[in-house]
């Protein structure tokens, strides 16, 4: 990167830091989370810089590039939960014994107005 394009990545960085920080907290809840995401956002449009600094408003490309970041991560941990969710032994099934028998038709009922036909 040349020293005129160091010059005008670091006004941009200086400029919209807050800005960038307020709405990632307050995509994500979390600070910590928040300004990772804004500092992988500004690592990736340093790689990036003459995509970002010709784009008709660099600071709208690095709101996205936030966004996008924070739903990767989001992505990568649901899946990794629900993954983890995934092994183990199957959740064991509720029994009927404690339930008249008009409630349990109650639920037959249920399914076939959800169909469509009436009972």
């Amino acid at each position: 990167m040349q020293a005129q394009d160091e010059a005008e990545y670091a006004e941009l960085v200086a400029a919209v830091t807050h800005r960038l920080h307020r709405m990632a907290y307050a995509i994500c809840g979390d600070r910590p989370l928040a300004e990772d995401a804004v500092q992988a956002a500004f690592v990736s449009a340093y790689r990036t810089w003459p995509r970002v600094r010709d784009a008709d408003s660099s600071e709208a490309y690095l709101r996205k590039m936030v966004v996008n970041q924070l739903m990767s991560w989001r992505r990568r941990k649901s899946w990794s939960t629900t993954s983890a969710m995934g092994r183990g032994t199957e959740p064991s099934r509720p029994s009927h014994e404690n339930e008249s028998s008009s409630t349990r038709g109650s639920g037959r009922r249920w399914a076939t107005c959800r169909r469509g036909s009436v009972p």
